[in-house]
């Protein structure tokens, strides 16, 4: 009975390390992802803008 009550407690507490954790390392991705967008923008209009885009498809500007 013991035995099986300390694996339970086991268990509840690496669940709630694993949680902690995984939201340390989504809070990172999150601000890695936040860095990445920021920089995708046009610099003329400030709008978003994808990797391959040659010209901004809001302002025109060439960004290429």
């Amino acid at each position: 009975f013991y035995v099986g009550v300390a694996l339970f407690a086991y268990g509840i507490a690496k669940l709630v390390f694993s949680f902690i954790v995984k939201e340390e390392k989504e809070d990172a991705y999150v601000q890695q992802a936040m860095n990445e967008v920021q920089e995708l923008r046009c610099k003329k209009c400030s709008n978003f803008i994808r990797n391959f885009d040659n010209f901004c498809s809001y302002c025109g500007m060439r960004l290429k």
